[in-house]
C-alpha cells in the first residue's frame, strides 16, 4: 500500500494467495483505511480452474 498511496484516484486491484485476512487487517491498521473500503473476490468464481482456487482479487478504494 505505501507504494501506491496517493497515486490513484478510485482504488487499486491487488492479485493475492492464501488466507488474507490477517494480513488485511494489518494493512488496514497501519494505513488507517476505512472498514468497507476493502473488498475480496474469488477469482476461481470468474475462471474455472483448480489453479485459482485460493487465489482473490482486492479492490482498496481510495
Amino acid at each position: 500500500m505505501p507504494w501506491v498511496r496517493g497515486k490513484y484516484n478510485k482504488g487499486v486491484i491487488y492479485l493475492k494467495g492464501g488466507d488474507v485476512s490477517q494480513e488485511i487487517a494489518e494493512a488496514m491498521g497501519k494505513t488507517g483505511l476505512k472498514k468497507g473500503s476493502v473488498h475480496p473476490w474469488s477469482i476461481e468464481s470468474w475462471i474455472r480452474d483448480p489453479y485459482f482456487k485460493e487465489k482473490l482479487a482486492i479492490f482498496i478504494e481510495a
